[in-house]
């Protein structure tokens, strides 16, 4: 309504007009002027957006539950201080505070965009407010340095977005005890370095977060003798210039370092934590000033100087269950060593090594705690090592990797004795599970059968069902041969496959299937 000038009230019975309205959204009214309706007593929702003539009060309404104040004149909080004591964790939303002398009482969450000379509202309006707990400053802009930096301490997350100027900010708001706050993010912006973050003033912090700051070079942080951080997660994402990075020590859950093109020194004492991912820095060494004494998952992507060593020290690392390699690394042809990696891995990926030409078998042959092994899009990768595969592996997943997609086709592919005895076997959109267990041969009552057996013999059965939920429970056959069952199951084009192979002291058998399944295809040859 881009002509609207005027709100024109008139006085209904008790509770005003609009005794029962409870959400007003006023936007894109550039020409309205005057007040605002007085007498709203079940409002819960109020949004003004776009109105620049707009010089108006807010309605006093305590039920109210988000209130929402963009690019707006002069829309104010009388006096006394209103107290919004349903005010959600998002509270209010606001554009231009530059005639608030004071917050609104029981106001737990603010978030504050495009306010120019921001200082003014950092070291002023805050300080006597005790319930304010997250704050969002966006798209501020700061014109000085601040003389002192006044926050509420009862504050629990924090986050600063695309603000000009940090290099302003930043250096007072260092200095102040946060007793309280728990999550900072700092993000977008522009400042060179961030020198003295001390955990002696954030005492409760267990997320840090700093993403995409314009000419960042160097990050020191540092905590006070005898204090011990309660950081758990710390995230540091595209930081283009970011040149180095200093860390004291740690026990963290998940620390990620992505997207900082001209990271060259990590300088830490890593300590301990839970996962460590080092994705696109494609200059960083590895980490040096320190060691680290356990961690449960590594995970390095496209980091080229990265390439695993053993004098990493990984080896000794009990705790470490899960590896991760993805692109780089291209001088890498064989992997992993002897001796690379800790007997006590569970989990390991290999993606996107455009050199490598082979497994190392006898590095392989040492990870006896492998459970899950994942080779992605490796296209020289020639064949799976002679020495074989761990067999304590359960689950193998082969993608696009054409020298061994052929290697790997069930029974007759040239690497397929190496990987037979695997219950679960991906390879490409072909998912393959197979089971290795050991029966009784009374399955056989479960079919007609003719055979020709000579009593020592050797038989090789192959029967596959289609449009199977389960494989057939077979039992009740009488006689003394010995069998072992080997079920291969596959998916593609929605159809289900099973695959039973039967080894038998036998001769050749002729299957066919008294159950209700359809018998599709049978398949014999001697052993």
């Amino acid at each position: 309504m881009r002509q609207w000038k005027e709100w024109v009230s008139f006085r209904g019975g008790e509770g005003g007009a609009f005794p029962h309205l409870q959400v007003l959204c006023i936007r894109h009214c550039p020409n309205l002027t005057g007040e605002l309706p007085c007498e709203l007593p079940s409002l819960t929702t109020l949004q003004i957006c776009r109105c620049q003539q707009l010089v108006a009060s807010v309605p006093r309404v305590s039920a109210i539950r988000e209130l929402k104040i963009l690019n707006c004149g002069q829309v104010l909080f009388g006096s006394p201080p209103y107290d919004f004591t349903h005010l959600q964790t998002s509270g209010i939303e606001i554009s231009n505070i530059s005639q608030w002398k004071e917050l609104p009482q029981g106001l737990r969450g603010l978030t504050i965009l495009k306010c120019v000379s921001a200082e003014s509202l950092l070291e002023g309006i805050m300080q006597n407010n005790t319930c304010l707990q997250h704050l969002i400053l966006k798209r501020c802009c700061f014109s000085r340095s601040l003389c002192r930096c006044c926050l509420p301490t009862s504050l629990k997350s924090l986050r600063i977005t695309t603000c000009r100027r940090l290099h302003f900010l930043l250096p007072e708001f260092l200095k102040c005890d946060h007793p309280l706050l728990e999550r900072l993010r700092i993000e977008g912006g522009y400042c060179r370095s961030i020198s003295a973050f001390s955990f002696g003033v954030f005492p409760k912090l267990t997320r840090l977060e700093i993403y995409g700051i314009e000419g960042l070079e160097s990050l020191s942080i540092s905590i006070s003798e005898g204090s011990l951080p309660a950081l758990d997660i710390l995230l540091i994402h595209t930081c283009y210039d970011l040149v180095s990075i200093e860390f004291p020590t740690f026990e963290l859950t998940r620390y990620e370092i992505i997207h900082c093109k001209k990271l060259k020194s990590l300088m830490c004492s890593l300590g301990s934590f839970e996962k460590l991912i080092l994705r696109d820095c494609p200059l960083l060494l590895f980490p040096v000033g320190g060691s680290v004494f356990s961690i449960n998952s590594l995970r390095i992507d496209n980091c080229d100087k990265l390439t695993p060593q053993v004098e990493w020290g990984l080896q000794g690392l009990a705790s470490l269950a899960q590896v991760s390699i993805r692109g780089g690394c291209q001088d890498l042809v064989s992997f992993p060593k002897e001796g690379l990696l800790p007997s006590t891995l569970t989990s390991l990926v290999i993606e996107s090594l455009p050199n490598l030409k082979s497994l190392d078998g006898k590095g392989l042959q040492l990870l006896t705690s492998l459970k899950k092994l994942c080779i992605n899009d490796c296209q020289n990768l020639q064949s799976l090592p002679k020495e074989g595969l761990p067999t304590s592996i359960s689950f193998l997943k082969i993608s696009n990797c054409p020298l061994l997609k052929n290697r790997c086709q069930f029974w007759k592919g040239e690497d397929w004795q190496h990987i037979a005895h695997i219950p679960r076997i991906v390879v490409d959109d072909q998912v393959l599970q197979a089971a290795l267990q050991a029966f009784d041969p009374s399955f056989l009552n479960k079919f007609k059968l003719s055979r020709n057996d000579p009593p020592n013999g050797t038989i090789f059965c192959y029967v596959q069902f289609r449009h199977c939920s389960s494989p057939t429970h077979l039992h009740d056959c009488h006689g003394p041969l010995c069998f072992t069952l080997l079920m291969i199951f596959g998916e593609k084009r929605r159809q289900t496959i099973f695959k039973v192979i039967a080894l038998q002291n036998g001769g050749i058998l002729n299957l066919q299937s008294s159950s209700r399944r359809k018998l599709c295809h049978v398949g014999l040859c001697g052993a």
